[in-house]
């Protein structure tokens, strides 16, 4: 079945680089609980995304269910964490 549909007209794989234009944004890590952890979510590309991950790091501090001191993020993941 799989084949079939890549043998389709029309149907092209997507390299990473293009999935992140379809989906739109940029991949963020946080650090939580002494590990990364990939967001589920796509961030606005450039200093905007860290902006909204930094906000989204502020909001899990603050959510007393979470039971966090802390947070780090990284939406690069390029080792430069915030």
């Amino acid at each position: 079945m799989l084949s079939n549909f890549f043998n389709m007209d029309g149907v092209t794989v997507l390299d990473k680089k293009q999935q992140s234009k379809v989906s739109g944004g940029q991949t963020c890590y946080f650090h939580i609980d002494g590990r990364w952890v990939k967001s589920f979510k796509s961030f606005a590309e450039g200093e905007k995304g860290s902006l909204e991950a930094e906000e989204m790091c502020v909001d899990m501090i603050y959510n007393k269910s979470m039971q966090m001191s802390s947070c780090r993020y990284d939406c690069m993941y390029d080792g430069k964490q915030h």
